[in-house]
């Protein structure tokens, strides 16, 4: 299913918008969790970065990033493999028009991503040192030397099909495979701030923020339903507060439809937490406060000694944690319920940039501007608009809700409740 119909049931029924979808090109990178044995340092990891922005009436209400991670063992990679979908940051301004459910949206989004084959991040990916000895000897390379690279440019202005006899699969780009219904996990951290990607937004007093508690039960409701609906029933998922034991937790995890919710986290077994490092259990993710706190140890010369136990009490004194709110590590690991096949169609379901330092030129379109006024709004969707139309003859993806809200806003009922007169108020007359 393309990405319009999935957001299409998450938005109020015959309003417009327009959805950016942003894609990094695949690469190899560092193991998510480092290694501990030698044996294991021959893991295949491809890094993949997701970043949706929604537009409503020409102005930026809504930004989702998400980073996909592909693990390979080298030696079985059609039966031994992992997806880790690490999701960011979510964030909203304000300057939505129209009665809108951002938890639905951010739900959809999610599936989404889910939907999709792994081994579409696989088929072209970049490798961390490229062996350039390798490259077809037309091709100039950052390795080719000035005086090389101007003979190859006057032999291709006299031959006009050199360019086209060039093998651009040698040595440049890597390809994998791996079965379609891997094991999937989903990561994220959950901290409340005044904004996310929307820089300045918390100063529109129309924009909704919720407090560290208010956030964790928003979170766990999207991906509570997500377990229910696309994966198994063996899936696990755990919630670590830091700082709270489990009689704590386990209250965020009454209600929930799925119950498989264990207090805990994913990467970390409590009988071991006294005895295994932390530098070979925790997950690097970029700006990652748990990652910042593990590259903290390093400059310090305590990375191989900070115990799992240790770790987490430490991490909670740390100055980010310490502002009197509610934050947490929430982990989902399990098959899902039908295998991922769906491959995105570059022109109708996103904008595969060529590059990294072009993804972030994108992106800075929206989360450069500020949003204290809604002219920040409306110059995020200008600049996006005429870039992708300027340089690549490219439109934003229009959307059209189909979902009928049944719900209203309490600040809407009680405004009607003080408009509505009768003759049952009781009136008490003025004081003289």
């Amino acid at each position: 299913m393309a990405l319009r119909e999935y957001l299409a049931q998450a938005l109020p029924d015959q309003e417009q918008f327009e959805i950016l979808h942003l894609q990094n090109p695949s690469k190899e990178s560092h193991p998510v969790i480092t290694p501990q044995s030698s044996n294991k340092s021959g893991l295949i990891t491809v890094k993949n970065q997701h970043f949706f922005a929604l537009f409503h009436k020409e102005k930026a209400i809504y930004a989702l990033e998400i980073y996909v991670y592909i693990t390979l063992t080298p030696e079985v990679q059609d039966t031994i493999a992992e997806r880790i979908v690490f999701v960011s940051k979510a964030d909203t301004n304000g300057y939505c028009d129209c009665e809108v459910s951002f938890k639905k949206i951010t739900q959809q989004l999610l599936r989404y991503v889910l939907s999709i084959n792994p081994n579409y991040y696989l088929q072209k990916v970049i490798p961390r040192h490229r062996e350039y000895h390798k490259f077809d000897k037309h091709l100039i390379t950052k390795k080719t030397k000035p005086t090389d690279a101007l003979r190859l440019l006057a032999k291709r202005q006299g031959d006009v099909s050199l360019m086209s006899s060039i093998n651009l699969n040698v040595g440049i780009y890597h390809s994998f495979q791996c079965q379609p219904n891997i094991i999937t996990k989903i990561c994220l951290f959950t901290k409340p701030s005044p904004q996310y990607l929307f820089a300045e937004s918390s100063k529109n007093p129309k924009k909704h923020q919720l407090d560290g508690a208010s956030l964790l039960k928003w979170w766990l409701d999207i991906l509570d339903e997500l377990i229910v609906e696309c994966f198994d029933q063996n899936t696990t998922a755990n919630l670590r507060i830091p700082g709270e034991d489990e009689t704590v937790v386990n209250r965020y995890l009454r209600g929930l439809k799925h119950n498989g919710w264990e207090a805990g986290d994913l990467f970390t077994k409590k009988s071991n937490e006294k005895h295994d490092l932390a530098a070979f259990r925790i997950p690097l993710f970029p700006d990652d406060p748990k990652s910042r706190f593990l590259h903290q140890l390093a400059d310090e010369g305590r990375i191989l000694s900070m115990y799992l136990k240790a770790y987490w009490a430490e991490l909670q004194e740390r100055q980010e944690f310490r502002l009197s709110v509610t934050v947490s590590v929430i982990g989902i690991q399990g098959h899902q319920a039908e295998e991922p096949i769906y491959v995105p169609n570059n022109k109708h379901d996103v904008f595969l940039t060529s590059s990294k330092k072009q993804f972030n030129s994108i992106k800075n379109y929206i989360t450069g501007e500020a949003y204290d006024t809604i002219e920040g709004a409306f110059e995020a969707y200008l600049n996006v608009k005429y870039f992708l139309g300027d340089r690549f003859g490219r439109r934003l993806i229009k959307v059209e809700g189909v979902a009928k809200y049944r719900w209203i806003k309490k600040e809407s009922i009680e405004k009607r409740r003080q408009d509505i007169i009768n003759t049952l108020s009781v009136r008490k007359k003025p004081k003289k």
